[in-house]
């Protein structure tokens, strides 16, 4: 399927009081769309910028640093600045030509995906927002579940890899042969013993009466990382659905909007 409109940078024409829209992190300029369109009917001007890297693939998106978005809202900032000099200048009407076809392009773009995903009324459409909502939903809660199950993961096989360095000394207090001896020896390894019970009262805590052989515990983790990574690629591009089939929708309802006044005239003129 070809990239969305969601993806992409929108302009909204308005007075000389603009504003710059920036999305969230994994996120694209579609999902602020919404919020720029109420911002042009309080009469502003509007740029929704994409951040580099954002609406892309998890890959670039990775590449990217925060210098990078930085640039990307300053760019945005400049680019208002030299409209409203352009504007100052007696330019505007190009710019609301452009605006005008910019517009209509994200227009074209709606109804290219509208037919593309086989929607034949705004009643699937609006189904198929709530359905990704859900899916994506349900792919967080999964990660979020997994995320946990990870940290404590991590977390055991951190007590257990301490205690093993504890063991030289575990088995000197053994080699003892006198109470008295057995007090000096662990006053002098005392850190090791304190490292010893955090990590065995860890273990009674969570019902582990046999510690797990350190490289099945590693291969776990390594699965677990894995399998993280690629609900996190699932999520994401669920995410980008939902933000595409927001967009459609919004673009939609825009287009009913508009086209009613034109059908609610033509029925009084038929009248």
């Amino acid at each position: 399927m070809q990239s969305f409109s969601g993806n992409e940078e929108f302009f909204f024409q308005g007075s000389k009081q603009g504003v710059v829209l920036v999305h969230g992190y994994t996120g694209a300029p579609g999902e602020m769309r919404l919020l720029g369109e109420y911002l042009r009917q309080q009469g502003l001007t509007v740029l929704g910028v994409r951040l580099a890297g954002h609406g892309t693939t998890p890959q670039e998106l990775n590449e990217t640093k925060w210098q990078d978005w930085y640039q990307a809202v300053e760019d945005g900032v400049q680019r208002l600045v030299d409209i409203e000099q352009k504007m100052a200048e007696g330019k505007g009407r190009g710019y609301e030509r452009w605006a005008t076809m910019h517009n209509l392009k994200q227009m074209a773009a709606t109804l290219n995906v509208y037919q593309e995903y086989g929607f034949t009324s705004p009643e699937q459409l609006e189904a198929a927002v709530d359905t990704a909502y859900q899916e994506m939903r349900q792919t967080s809660s999964e990660l979020k579940a997994l995320e946990t199950k990870l940290q404590g993961k991590k977390e055991l096989q951190r007590q257990v890899l301490a205690y093993a360095k504890t063991k030289p000394a575990r088995d000197g207090l053994k080699a003892q042969k006198s109470p008295k001896a057995r007090e000096a020896y662990r006053q002098a390894h005392e850190s090791d013993f304190i490292i010893a019970e955090v990590a065995a009262r860890y273990f009674r805590k969570h019902g582990i009466t046999r510690l797990p052989a350190r490289k099945a515990l590693q291969d776990e983790i390594e699965q677990l990382v894995s399998k993280k990574s690629g609900l996190y690629n699932t999520y994401h591009e669920q995410k980008q659905q939902y933000a595409e089939l927001q967009t459609v929708k919004r673009n939609i309802d825009q287009i009913l909007r508009r086209s009613e006044p034109h059908r609610r005239k033509e029925q009084s003129h038929e009248r």
